[in-house]
């Protein structure tokens, strides 16, 4: 005998998971809202002839809305993140004796997405304990039964599953995630610093992340050289826009009426390390480095006699004594400048400026300061902004492409 409070009950809880009020509910049905009331409150059923479109509409069969079993999926996806299709349905009907063993692989039902991402199965189901999420990533199996009980919607944010690598080449970080998170970092940087690559892939890699808040499971998937970062609130993630980032508040370059800065290749890495919190002077500098005690004659006067680059490399005493290790890019064809690029992106995401030669006017070293548009415009500061920068309180537009970068 059908149990009309059981099946008025299952009806209201999945018209609830599909968003649906019960004058909308009624509307789709083209039946009046007190019917639904009737049903939902075990007094009737629906007509015979009404069950395939209350089914359909509520994504599940027939036969789990007159049969309910007391283990029901609610809501199933297969998603990488912004890439996914509903298979509530599909997963539903695995259920057989109120347990449920179902592997994580497209098609599902005939239904299939495409990506190169990790995509991952997350599944929300109700069991007489209580509603409860869980997932599993693909080519795994999900089992589940009655006593099931994986991850409650609560308040706090947690990352339950971390993916590294493409499809089903991936592997598990969720332990260095756990770690990264003791630092409460507001960035996820994805490169293969953070997290290594595997040997066996020249693709572009995805960090593929599952976490739970008090809306629910979650997935997000971010590209390799991609950010992800906390809400404001720290209780979801999002995608960084990378397309455009300027770095705020990198001093001024000028020679100065005391021509207190002469040497631009000084005064430019000056500027950077400054901005990185390197407490050395431009006078520190050019000591370490040597360049301080460099003289070159010549018959006509040019500022670029005062390179320390020139004729000698300065710069090699100078990194080696403050620990860095210099990545020169010299003079690059131009099917070398779009690595180049992205290398310069992803120091600037990174927050390190980039030091570089003749990004204005003329020949002389500068910083690139940041980019927009991918990093097809790039932004600096040079001795040469003058009056400019006097009129634009922002950084100037480079106007060359620069022929040595470090």
């Amino acid at each position: 005998m059908l149990d009309h409070y059981k099946i008025g009950n299952r009806i209201a809880l999945l018209r609830r998971e599909k968003g649906l009020t019960g004058e909308k509910f009624a509307e789709a049905l083209g039946v009046s809202p007190q019917a639904v009331s009737k049903w939902e409150n075990g007094k009737c059923l629906p007509e015979t002839a009404l069950l395939p479109a209350v089914a359909a509409l509520l994504g599940t069969s027939i036969d789990s809305i007159l049969i309910p079993q007391e283990l029901l999926v609610l809501d199933a996806r297969y998603t990488c993140g912004d890439n996914y299709i509903v298979v509530t349905d599909v997963v539903n009907r695995a259920v057989d004796g109120n347990t449920l063993k179902f592997k994580a692989e497209c098609p599902i039902g005939g239904n299939t997405v495409t990506g190169s991402a990790v995509f991952v199965l997350t599944v929300k189901y109700q069991t007489p304990d209580g509603t409860y999420y869980t997932f599993v990533p693909q080519g795994e199996t999900l089992e589940l039964n009655i006593n099931s009980k994986d991850f409650a919607a609560k308040s706090d944010f947690k990352i339950i599953g971390a993916y590294y690598g493409i499809g089903e080449q991936y592997k598990s970080v969720l332990q260095k995630m756990h770690h990264y998170e003791y630092f409460k970092w507001d960035e996820i940087h994805v490169n293969h610093e953070t997290f290594p690559s595997s040997p066996g892939i020249d693709e572009l890699e995805y960090l593929t992340l599952v976490y739970m808040n008090k809306n629910g499971i979650h997935v997000i998937s971010c590209e390799e050289n991609g950010v992800l970062r906390y809400t404001q609130s720290r209780t979801a993630l999002e995608i960084k826009d990378t397309s455009a980032c300027i770095l705020p508040g990198i001093i001024p370059l000028e020679w100065g009426a005391n021509n207190t800065m002469p040497c631009t290749w000084a005064g430019a890495l000056y500027a950077a390390l400054k901005f990185m919190g390197e407490d050395y002077t431009y006078e520190q500098i050019m000591g370490m480095s040597g360049a301080c005690y460099r003289i070159v004659f010549c018959e006509v006067w040019d500022w670029s006699a005062l390179d320390a680059l020139v004729a000698f490399s300065y710069d090699i005493p100078l990194y080696h004594a403050i620990g860095y290790e210099p990545v020169w890019a010299c003079r690059l064809d131009k099917d070398a400048r779009v690595a180049e690029r992205k290398r310069i992106v992803a120091d600037i995401l990174n927050g390190k400026p980039v030091v570089a030669i003749n990004l204005r006017v003329a020949p002389e070293w500068g910083a690139i300061t940041g980019y927009s548009d991918k990093g097809k415009t790039l932004y600096c500061r040079t001795y040469f902004d003058g009056d400019k920068l006097n009129e634009n309180k922002d950084y100037l537009e480079t106007e060359n492409w620069p022929f040595l970068i470090t």
